[in-house]
C-alpha cells in the first residue's frame, strides 16, 4: 500500500501543472499532414463533388475530345455527305449532353456551397455557353484525371501533353476568331475554316507562306497575337522536351556507371568465398593429415634408466 501511494504521489508530482492525467488507455492526439488538413479545409459538399469528379474524369474528356472534333468537321463544313453529317451532328449532341449533364451532377451535389464550387470551376460553365472557348476546358480535364498524379514522371507527361493540347486549342481559337472575322470581308482569302487552321499552323511554326493573310484590322491584331503566343509556346515546349531527355539520359548514365561497380562487387565477394572455403579445406586436410600420422607411428615405451 505504501509503495502504490508513493508511486501515485510521485507521478503525479512529476506531471507538469495544468496538464490532464493521462491514463494508459487514452488515446494519443492524432497529427494531421498539411495535404490533410488542406483537404480537411474544403467544405463537404465540395468534396463530395471532387469524388464524383474521380470516376467521370476519363469519361468526360473523351467526351470533349470527340466533341471538339464533331464541332470543328461541322464548323468546317468538310462533311459533305447527308447521313455522315447528321451523324457527326448526333455525336457533338450526345458528348456536349454528358459533360453538361456531369456538370450539373456536380454542382448538385455541392449546391450547399455553390459559391464556393464556381470559384473553383469558373471556366467550366463560360466554356459551355461560349463554344468558341470549349476546347480550353480539354486541358481543365486533363489535370483532373488520377492516372496523372502518382508520380513525378506522370506529372510531366501531364505537364507535356498539357503543353501540346493548349497549343492546339490556343491555334484553333485564333484561327476560329480571323476566319469569323475574314470571312464577310470583301477580298478576303480566309473564308472557311480549313484554309484558317491552316494559316494559323503556319504562322505558329514561322513558317509563313503567305498564301492566307488577314486583311482587316482585328484579324491582324489577332494574328499578332498568334505569333506572339507561338514564341512563348514553342520555346516552352522545347524546354520541357529537352529537360525530359536530359533527365532520360542522366537515368541511364548512373545505371550503366552503377552496373560495372556492381558488377566487380559481386565478383570480388565471390573470390573471397572462393579463398576463404579454399583455407578451411586446407586446414581440414592438414588436420585430418596429422590425424592419420599419429595413428599410424607404434607406441613408444621410454627406455629404462640404466643401472
Amino acid at each position: 500500500m505504501n509503495s502504490s501511494s508513493s508511486l501515485s504521489s510521485s507521478s503525479n508530482i512529476s506531471a507538469p501543472q495544468g496538464t490532464p492525467p493521462t491514463s494508459p488507455s487514452s488515446p494519443a492526439p492524432a497529427t494531421s499532414t498539411p495535404r490533410r488538413q488542406a483537404t480537411q479545409d474544403i467544405p463537404a459538399p465540395i468534396r463530395r463533388a471532387q469524388h464524383f469528379e474521380r470516376f467521370t474524369a476519363w469519361p468526360v474528356f473523351v467526351s470533349s475530345i470527340v466533341f471538339f472534333a464533331a464541332s470543328l468537321a461541322l464548323l468546317a463544313g468538310s462533311i459533305h455527305d447527308d447521313d455522315l453529317r447528321r451523324t457527326t451532328l448526333i455525336v457533338a449532341v450526345v458528348t456536349y449532353g454528358v459533360v453538361l449533364l456531369e456538370f450539373l451532377i456536380r454542382l448538385f451535389l455541392a449546391r450547399q456551397a455553390a459559391r464556393e464550387f464556381f470559384k473553383r470551376y469558373w471556366f467550366e460553365p463560360i466554356g459551355l455557353l461560349l463554344p468558341l472557348l470549349r476546347p480550353f476546358v480539354i486541358v481543365v480535364y486533363l489535370w483532373r484525371i488520377p492516372a496523372f498524379r502518382r508520380s513525378g514522371t506522370t506529372l510531366r507527361a501531364r505537364l507535356l501533353i498539357t503543353t501540346l493540347l493548349f497549343m492546339f486549342m490556343f491555334v484553333y481559337f485564333i484561327s476560329s476568331a480571323v476566319w469569323l472575322v475574314e470571312r464577310g470581308t470583301p477580298g478576303a482569302n480566309i473564308v472557311n475554316l480549313d484554309d484558317a487552321i491552316w494559316w494559323g499552323f503556319a504562322t505558329l511554326s514561322t513558317v509563313g507562306y503567305g498564301d492566307f493573310v488577314p486583311i482587316t484590322a482585328l484579324g491582324r491584331v489577332l494574328a499578332v497575337c498568334l505569333m506572339m503566343g507561338g514564341i512563348a509556346i514553342v520555346g516552352t515546349t522545347t524546354a520541357l522536351v529537352v529537360s525530359v531527355l536530359a533527365e532520360q539520359l542522366t537515368l541511364r548514365k548512373d545505371a550503366l556507371v552503377d552496373a560495372p561497380g556492381d558488377a566487380a562487387g559481386a565478383a570480388g565477394a565471390a573470390v573471397r568465398t572462393d579463398e576463404a572455403g579454399a583455407a578451411e579445406e586446407g586446414d581440414a586436410a592438414e588436420e585430418a593429415g596429422a590425424g592419420q600420422g599419429g595413428a599410424g607411428q607404434p607406441p613408444t615405451t621410454e627406455a629404462p634408466p640404466p643401472n
